[in-house]
């Protein structure tokens, strides 16, 4: 079902581990809020890039020696968050009748909880991860499930490509989706250039301003407006029309922002602005970019390759130290089935690319 560039072996022990890699996706057509909370079913489908070189990687292996899991995030203290996971394990035991307990050690190589969808590889990257060390050998349509779980955009991270999510309207989710429309080679050229505004996890979480923004007086109108933007999306990446992929992203981008404003949540920081300031002026320029960001300071830029330097140094003039990852469209999760010779230990990262 994935990639298994990078080798799969599988070692009858007690001792296997599952290496999974993931990759974080960038909505154009945005989620936020959901219409069941135990269940994460969305109020509106979105449509995301999932970006190449912003990956997780997590290693499960199983914790024979205690009767409990132990949880390491590479960069990440966060006691919240530890305990998301260590919940969503306890459901993932009971969904699917599991009396193991599992040693789990993860990293990403960019920002934690800071606005780039880290939530939603992590929690992708377990699920497969664990689904594949039980050898439950579930689908990606259930692999999606049960990512959602955890996180909401984690369902569009279980694919490559550019993924459409349908938040569908069966209270139970059966209508509730993800697929991918394009394949990673759809559209070569294209570029998302992310401008890391703060390194630092953000004070509310998504999912917390999630329940929040459903109470501004501009949402409904917000959630009405997805599946309209989003078949008009399909059909300009179809075509190769950046300017309408853009103009499109841009204005999902701004709406989400204004309810959030109207409950009092303001992500953007005066950096963020007036990276956003920088980019528009490059428009006036002839030069194709355009701006999204999501529940954190975080800008993202969407453009062509052949541009990207002359953004990069754009920005670079007013802020000088700060960093840009860029990065093309990603392809599905890779797995990689090992042995280990501890079973409270995880295997040498064979995963080497750094931003």
């Amino acid at each position: 079902m994935f990639s298994s560039s990078y080798g799969v072996y599988f070692f009858h022990s007690n001792n296997p581990a599952v290496t999974v890699i993931t990759h974080p996706t960038i909505s154009l057509v945005k989620y936020f809020g959901v219409r069941d909370e135990s269940l994460r079913l969305p109020t509106r489908s979105s449509f995301a890039l999932s970006l190449m070189n912003l990956f997780t990687k997590t290693t499960v292996s199983f914790n024979h020696g205690e009767n409990k899991d132990k949880i390491l995030i590479e960069n990440y203290e966060d006691e919240a968050g530890i305990e998301m996971v260590m919940a969503f394990i306890q459901q993932f035991r009971k969904l699917y009748q599991i009396q193991k307990y599992f040693n789990v050690k993860s990293k990403n190589n960019f920002p934690t909880a800071s606005g780039l969808a880290s939530s939603g590889s992590g929690f992708a990257a377990l699920s497969i991860a664990l689904a594949e060390l039980c050898q439950l050998n579930l689908s990606r349509k259930e692999l999606a499930a049960l990512a959602r779980l955890g996180s909401g955009s984690a369902t569009r991270s279980i694919y490559g490509g550019m993924v459409f999510w349908h938040s569908g309207e069966d209270a139970k989710g059966k209508d509730c989706f993800a697929e991918t429309i394009f394949p990673a080679d759809h559209w070569p050229e294209l570029r998302m250039i992310v401008i890391v505004i703060s390194e630092q996890p953000k004070s509310l979480s998504t999912r917390n301003a999630g329940k929040m923004i459903v109470k501004s007086p501009a949402y409904q109108g917000w959630v009405d407006a997805a599946e309209k933007r989003i078949n008009s999306l399909i059909a300009a990446i179809q075509d190769k029309e950046i300017e309408l992929v853009g103009s499109i992203m841009e204005q999902d981008c701004l709406e989400m922002h204004h309810c959030l404003k109207q409950v009092g949540i303001s992500y953007h920081t005066e950096e963020s602005n007036q990276v956003m300031t920088i980019i528009r002026g490059l428009r006036e320029e002839k030069i194709d970019c355009y701006f999204t960001s999501d529940a954190g300071p975080q800008i993202k830029v969407l453009c062509l390759e052949h541009q990207v330097d002359l953004i990069i140094n754009r920005i670079k003039e007013d802020f000088p130290n700060i960093r840009c990852l860029v990065s093309n469209i990603g392809n599905d999760p890779i797995v990689k089935k090992s042995l280990i010779n501890n079973s409270n230990e995880c295997e040498p990262d064979p995963f080497s690319a750094k931003l």
